[in-house]
């Protein structure tokens, strides 16, 4: 995890062999949490099995993220 700016944190990704900047680290972040947004305003209908697999690979991704980001007081 490489801090940045405002004590911010973003996790070290790494893409088929090249290590993203912070920036690039951030948009993939940014882009999986909007994408979790959409799947939640998505009608129950049609919540399928693909739906509930993005959902749980969303859940892992935020715990791997998250897991070193520095406590606010």
């Amino acid at each position: 995890m490489t801090p940045e700016f405002d004590g911010m944190v973003e996790p070290e990704i790494t893409i088929n062999g090249t290590r993203l900047s912070f920036g690039q680290a951030m948009t993939v972040r940014v882009a999986i949490e909007s994408f979790a947004s959409s799947l939640s305003e998505m009608p129950a209908k049609e919540r399928t099995g693909i739906f509930r697999s993005y959902q749980a690979r969303i859940i892992e991704l935020r715990e791997l993220y998250m897991a070193n980001q520095p406590r606010r007081t």
